[in-house]
């Protein structure tokens, strides 16, 4: 079944990983004394940016960019060949960012994210894996118009993969969209902000090309409000998926409909600090016009300990909503066995 959970969470062979542990806790200790490292630089740089006048540009708490809203943020609509690219999708664009040159009508940013995941279930061994992105954003000001997409590398450190691979390339996510302001573009008590967009993916990984996947694109609508320090995002997402076969290797049917509605929930205890929820579902559509569900439901704790480094920490639930006996549906906030707990380090480079 082509469903939108990650490729990197899908069956895995057990190999020899004794002390494998360790490798993850160095990587993460190193990136963030280099994030730190950038972050004291950048600081220095935005006090002196204060002495001449360039000024520093805070994103919105709930920014919809392609169609996400919120933390462990996630892609409204995942690949159709592997799924949403990351643990923490949508939160990552919330951080400030810093202005290329004030009078220019294009702005361009960039984040790294580096994710570590674990998995949670007492009564299995522990799982970890890697996950490293760059997400570009171009944003033409003047019709607030955005730009952005998301190269992404997964890596698992204690298992072999399926397909026998430790590593590779998530399929690239693009999107543009176009957004209008409440007060700039309309007058409304309901709406801080509408956007419409299209976006999809592009293959980028041998799960793609078992499934002879080719990309896919969809239109996006989403819209969002704040209420003093709570915000809330909604979006709806339709995309066409392009196979060259109708099944995959596994003979399984491919899903080239997927239609999906995210829901983004934040509340900002401080400027720096905030609860952050995504709530996610996806329904697939095979080439047999078969019904597929999906979730994903994700809570963190965001801090931003400069505008141009923070860090996310929580948990991601992702899982198929069909029981076993496909008799029943059901959405579920957690489920230790689909369950993961994940640390984001985000830098703005």
């Amino acid at each position: 079944m082509n469903s939108p959970v990650p490729s990197k969470y899908g069956v895995k062979r057990s190999r020899n990983s004794e002390g494998s542990i360790w490798e993850p806790i160095l990587f993460i200790i190193f990136f963030v004394t280099v994030a730190f490292l950038f972050g004291s630089i950048a600081n220095a740089q935005t006090s002196r940016s204060a002495q001449t006048g360039r000024s520093i540009r805070p994103a919105a708490a709930v920014q919809m960019q392609m169609g996400t809203t919120a933390p462990g943020n996630l892609s409204p609509v995942s690949s159709s060949a592997s799924g949403p690219s990351s643990v923490m999708g949508s939160q990552i664009s919330s951080r400030k960012k810093v202005r290329i040159k004030q009078e220019s009508d294009f702005q361009f940013s960039s984040q790294l994210v580096l994710e570590a995941t674990s998995s949670v279930d007492p009564d299995k061994e522990r799982d970890h894996t890697g996950w490293y992105a760059l997400k570009p954003v171009l944003v033409y000001a003047p019709y607030d118009i955005t730009a952005a997409a998301t190269i992404a590398y997964s890596q698992e450190y204690k298992y072999q993969r399926d397909d026998g691979d430790e590593g590779s390339f998530d399929d690239i996510k693009y999107g543009i969209k176009k957004s209008w302001k409440n007060k700039k573009h309309f007058r409304s008590a309901l709406f801080d902000e509408l956007s419409f967009g299209i976006g999809g993916f592009l293959p980028a990984n041998s799960v793609s090309k078992r499934k002879s996947f080719q990309g896919s694109v969809g239109p996006r609508f989403g819209i969002a409000k704040s209420f003093g320090k709570f915000s809330v995002g909604q979006t709806f997402v339709y995309s066409r998926s392009f196979f060259v076969y109708e099944q995959a290797e596994s003979e399984a049917y491919n899903s080239p409909d997927t239609y999906a509605s995210v829901t983004g929930l934040t509340y900002k205890f401080t400027d720096k600090f905030s609860l952050n929820s995504v709530l996610e579902y996806a329904v697939l559509v095979d080439y047999q016009n078969i019904r597929h569900g999906a979730q994903k439901a994700v809570f963190s704790f965001d801090y931003a300990f400069v505008p141009q480094f923070g860090t996310s920490l929580g948990i991601a639930t992702v899982r198929q909503t069909r029981s076993p006996d496909g008799q029943t549906e059901s959405f579920k906030f957690y489920e230790k066995e689909s369950t993961l707990a994940f640390l984001d380090l985000i830098l703005s480079i």
